[in-house]
């Protein structure tokens, strides 16, 4: 190195390149190095925005795949159906003309449903009644329950007073259908499509445990103020329902409205133990004066109307209950023209959308069951004339509804105003066991038979759902004040 001030500058300079990295080492003395440069603040923003954003893009789309894959397990594991999910079993009775009712749960398939028509069951009830078939004996105090355990946890749309879910059903649902239009005054027969082909009545079934207790009433042995208990077996009938729990008491008002109005099963349980005992027992008993008053088709194993194989009756045999249960029971019949009543802070409507919505219609009542379809017995008085008429089977709310209000309209006015006919007294039958059990095996024996060819003379009927009826205030039934006829008080 040369000596000088040359040397002296150079040095100089030399040591102006000795700088220090701002995250490395220090560099020694005479080494030279570049100092790296921090980006711009802009350039800064922009990666951080970029990277945040793509951090939300995968997690909307790691959701979305988890949302997939649960909503695939739903649709195609049984065990992975979401809480409160419950299946209906649909029967299409007429598709098995060679076998018994017993046969046709081999073809069941499932049906999503919610609300007051869930149920999961033999043949699978809803709207009026669900659940588990009490097959043969009515009186088994398992029955159903597990059904009933799972809404002891969270209540049914029912019990709290909502208005039910309606079922939605594929256009392959045709349960077995029959009809008939009776005038009241003359007893002559307006109208009739398969009247006495077997059907099941679903809730209709409750018209008969009413008449029952109306007897007791008519007796004296009870009156509307009578407190009734609740057993275990009657807490645990499925919905529709009150929700009574074992061991309170249900006034006898209070169990005909809520069984006229929100079809209570638990309710009609309730009655039928009061009065028969056992619900096998009561149910004997309907049967017996079903055969009384002349409805020689009709078989009943329970008070409730829930599924069972043996439960049968026919329109004809609807259409004289609904007759006879008017006429003996003036005083007490006027119950089934209540729109709706409160009981416990609830506001429960009647299920018979026509009343309030059809001039001069009082009652009766409605049932449903899948295998039975919608049913409905219906009373009008218009300008003297009386007529009864029965739907079974309908596909619908809307299409029962439709049609009976076409029945009501095309026939009403062929009905007489003079009364004509005899009134109708029950008569026991000799043998009530024997025609029971004759009764009861014929009937099941041809109700699938049947109802091939009963589905082909049906009149068809493509309506739309009328609005719902708007039910009024309830008011007080005056009893003391309504009329006597054929010994009633």
């Amino acid at each position: 190195m040369p000596d000088g001030p040359e040397a002296t500058d150079r040095t100089t300079i030399d040591t102006q390149f000795i700088l220090r990295s701002p995250s490395g080492p220090s560099l020694a003395p005479g080494e030279v190095g570049l100092q790296q440069q921090p980006p711009p603040p802009s350039r800064l923003r922009f990666l951080r925005m970029t990277a945040g954003l793509l951090v939300v893009v995968g997690g909307v789309i790691a959701w979305s795949v988890a949302q997939f894959a649960a909503g695939s397990a739903r649709a195609h594991v049984p065990d992975g159906r979401p809480a409160g999910h419950v299946d209906v079993i649909k029967v299409n009775l007429h598709r098995h003309p060679a076998g018994g009712l017993g046969d046709a749960k081999a073809s069941a398939h499932r049906l999503s449903a919610s609300g007051d028509h869930n149920v999961k069951s033999k043949f699978a009830h809803g709207t009026d009644n669900g659940s588990s078939a009490k097959k043969g004996s009515a009186n088994k105090s398992t029955a159903g329950k597990g059904h009933a355990n799972g809404h002891d946890k969270k209540k049914s749309a029912q019990t709290k007073g909502a208005h039910p879910h309606r079922l939605v059903h594929g256009p392959d649902y045709h349960p077995p259908y029959s009809e008939i239009l009776v005038d009241d005054n003359s007893g002559a027969v307006l109208h009739e499509v398969d009247p006495d082909a077997p059907r099941h009545p679903a809730s209709l079934t409750k018209i008969m445990t009413l008449y029952l207790l109306f007897e007791q009433l008519e007796a004296g042995k009870l009156n509307t103020d009578s407190l009734l208990p609740v057993s275990s077996h009657a807490a645990l009938q499925p919905p529709t329902r009150l929700g009574l729990k074992a061991g309170q008491t249900l006034k006898v008002d209070d169990a005909i409205k809520s069984i006229v109005t929100r079809s209570a099963n638990d309710a009609a349980v309730v009655v039928a133990e009061a009065i028969g005992g056992n619900e096998a027992d009561f149910a004997e008993q309907m049967t017996r004066k079903a055969h009384a008053l002349g409805m020689t088709n009709t078989v009943y194993v329970n008070a409730s109307g829930l599924p069972a194989d043996a439960q049968v009756t026919t329109a004809r045999d609807q259409a004289l209950l609904g007759r006879a249960i008017q006429s003996r029971f003036p005083r007490y019949s006027a119950y089934f023209a209540m729109p709706s009543f409160a009981y416990q802070g609830q506001d429960i409507h009647n299920h018979n959308n026509l009343l309030g919505q059809v001039e001069g219609m009082d009652g009766i009542k409605t049932g449903y069951t899948e295998a039975s379809g919608y049913n409905l017995v219906a009373s009008v008085r218009r300008n003297e004339r009386h007529i009864v008429a029965v739907v079974l089977g309908g596909c619908s709310t809307g299409a029962r509804d439709a049609r009976m209000r076409q029945l009501i309209e095309d026939y009403i006015l062929q009905a007489s105003i003079q009364r004509s006919a005899p009134a109708i007294v029950g008569v026991d039958p000799a043998s009530p066991k024997s025609a029971n059990a004759d009764t009861q095996q014929k009937a099941i024996d041809s109700l699938v038979g049947t109802a091939a060819a009963a589905e082909s003379t049906r009149s068809a009927v493509t309506v739309a759902d009328p609005p719902a009826a708007t039910a009024s205030p309830t008011g007080a039934l005056d009893l003391k004040a309504a009329p006597t006829v054929d010994g009633a008080p």
